[in-house]
């Protein structure tokens, strides 16, 4: 097996925790390649997936409100981005890998449906009308390992074994092939973890900007929630911008996790990858006094953010089109371009797929080509 980085390991692996992911130690790619002694492992995959097109894609697809509502609201490339970001300063204070934070961070969401969380229930709804699933998390690696064309003789941008674990973070347990042994562990390693909750904490402080910021609620209706007390100690939040509020939660958040993650560490003796592997519990993880705080302000964003009458209009029309398009194109098959990944043949799967990869624009412009054609649902 050839790792890239063979000129870098020492460097870079000598700065990490015991407990991180050593880029020497990487089980590599399933297919074989020519190695970049110049550059690390989760560094040739940050780069892989930065240049791929379902990433650029990224940017008409919504976070909770359309791209089509304004220039300022976020979009799923946005947010790939600021978890990223926060991934890679959380790796920093706990001396983990930070690039493969950071390529893990920014494909968690490239398997993404059009119209955010509620594409994703309508499509998963369509599946199980034919005993199938689909789940984003498992879709972004099926993005990533089979429709993603680079190279020429294999299909996908055979990233390394470690970032596609990462991306699989809602599996119950993972299989390790150390040489000729094979184990099942709950983590395969804390990086995971730690994009985990960097993706809870940005998406959470982002749509608390985007909400104020859009006047989706008011400040009046946060300011005595408990969390926005201990960050403000009572101050006059009348005079602060949204950006900022938002900002100080997220840097609270950030601080306390990362002050937990560190106790646990220390605690509960974690001195090995293994003894992460081998634990039945997130290493990196709040408190559960902070979990309160966080759940209480996530619900709260819920109410009144993502079931506001404004946002539920445009979601529900896009749960629509993407119902009525997947129908159609169950239906009539030959719609679906054919060089659209020819080895997947089952036409259930392949119009799952397409809408899945799909905008928000280029679902509304399909709907509406065929929409005088189609057998639409109520």
């Amino acid at each position: 097996m050839t790792i890239d980085g063979q000129n870098l390991w020492a460097k870079y692996d000598g700065l990490l925790a015991p407990y991180a992911q050593k880029n020497a130690q990487s089980r590599g790619r399933e297919h074989p390649h020519v190695p970049d002694p110049h550059r690390l492992p989760y560094q040739r995959d940050r780069e892989r997936i930065i240049y791929s097109t379902a990433f650029r894609r990224l940017r008409g697809k919504m976070q909770v409100v359309s791209p089509d509502a304004g220039d300022h609201v976020r979009n799923r490339l946005t947010h790939s981005m600021e978890v990223a970001t926060l991934a890679r300063s959380i790796a920093r204070e706990l001396a983990l890998n930070e690039d493969l934070c950071e390529v893990i961070a920014l494909a968690h969401d490239m398997g993404h449906p059009p119209y955010g969380h509620a594409g994703e229930v309508t499509l998963s709804a369509k599946m199980k009308e034919y005993g199938k699933e689909f789940a984003h998390n498992d879709h972004s690696i099926r993005t990533v390992t089979l429709y993603e064309r680079r190279y020429v003789h294999h299909q996908g941008l055979n990233l390394s074994e470690e970032v596609l674990m990462g991306m699989a973070k809602h599996h119950a347990s993972f299989t390790l092939h150390d040489e000729d042994v094979e184990r099942e562990v709950r983590y395969p390693h804390m990086e995971m973890q730690v994009v985990d909750m960097a993706d809870e904490i940005a998406y959470m402080s982002a749509d608390l900007e985007d909400a104020l910021q859009g006047g989706y609620i008011d400040l009046q209706s946060v300011e005595d929630m408990s969390v926005l007390k201990e960050v403000f100690y009572g101050k006059d939040m009348r005079r602060m911008d949204a950006k900022y509020i938002a900002g100080m939660v997220a840097h609270h958040f950030i601080t306390l996790f990362v002050r937990e993650s560190q106790e646990r560490i220390n605690t509960r003796g974690i001195v090995s990858i293994d003894d992460v592997q081998e634990a039945e519990y997130y290493i990196a993880d709040f408190s559960e006094n902070t979990k309160k705080q966080f759940l209480a302000l996530k619900s709260f964003l819920h109410k009144e953010y993502y079931e506001n009458e404004k946002v539920l209009v445009a979601v529900e029309a896009g749960q629509k089109m993407i119902g009525d398009v997947f129908d159609h194109l169950v239906l009539h098959p030959s719609l679906i371009p054919k060089n659209f990944n020819p080895t997947v043949k089952d036409p259930v799967e392949r119009s799952c797929d397409f809408i899945a990869g799909m905008t928000d624009a280029y679902l509304r412009s399909l709907w509406q080509d065929q929409v005088d054609k189609m057998t639409v649902t109520g």
